[in-house]
């Protein structure tokens, strides 16, 4: 059985740079073993988890940067893991399945996830997959504008006036302080994603001064300002996902 800490598998990889981490999560050791394998001599750092409430913790702890998963697997199986995972990440997930229904591909698919290939693959080819998949990522994320070079963001009738610092409800505009507008900053760059009150401090706390540290207290405090400010004008952006922490509600 592997570690329930996760393994985290330290064979020296061919590739030279700055390695991603890949979770693999199987409860067949051998296959963990030949993937895990594959994976590293392809340039990644592997680790591995036999079932998916020990992946949730390898994810917690290791932040892969894509995720090989089967499907059939206990207590937590690959489908009912996935599902978890999408209420808070959206990191890539392959599919990795004796079960080739097209009703199990879509199912596959539907919950969330990637990509969703037979286990008669070879590990090589996986792991070039991986590659591919992980390569075209980084090319998203390149041609993206930087966060520097965006003066305006704007999400169901909120702009936000980067450079000029100045918060828009449709027409009308409201006054946040200098937190209270860095926080809706940092939720409209992302405004689908669940950003976690840990998340949300570390990125609002900018020095180890600790005069500038933000507690949860404090971040409490400005959501709840946040939310008031808009309430006034007939709207309330901000949702809280109990457990994971903060969204910004979708456009109606």
């Amino acid at each position: 059985m592997i570690d329930q800490r996760c393994n985290l598998n330290t064979t020296t990889a061919s590739s030279i740079g700055v390695m991603d981490t890949v979770l693999v999560v199987d409860d067949e050791i051998e296959t963990l073993e030949d993937l895990s394998f594959a994976l590293t001599q392809e340039g990644f750092n592997v680790v591995e988890a036999n079932d998916g409430e020990q992946a949730l913790n390898c994810v917690e702890h290791h932040s892969p940067s894509l995720i090989v998963l089967d499907v059939l697997m206990e207590p937590m199986n690959g489908i009912d893991f996935c599902l978890k995972l999408r209420q808070t990440s959206g990191i890539p997930i392959i599919f990795i399945s004796s079960r080739q229904a097209e009703t199990d591909i879509l199912l596959g698919l539907k919950v969330g996830g990637t990509d969703y290939v037979p286990k008669t693959i070879t590990p090589k080819v996986l792991a070039l997959k991986v590659r591919a998949m992980l390569d075209l990522v980084t090319q998203e994320q390149q041609s993206l504008p930087k966060e520097a070079d965006v003066q305006q963001l704007s999400h169901c009738g909120i702009r936000l006036d980067v450079a000029g610092r100045r918060t828009f409800f449709e027409d009308q505009e409201i006054n946040l302080t200098p937190q209270e507008f860095e926080l809706l900053t940092i939720m409209m760059r992302n405004p689908g994603v669940v950003h976690s009150k840990d998340d949300l401090i570390n990125q609002l706390s900018k020095s180890d001064d600790p005069d500038d540290t933000i507690f949860t207290s404090t971040l409490d405090a400005h959501v709840f300002n946040i939310r008031k400010k808009f309430k006034e004008l007939g709207t309330n952006p901000v949702e809280t996902k109990f457990g994971h922490g903060l969204i910004l509600k979708p456009c109606d």
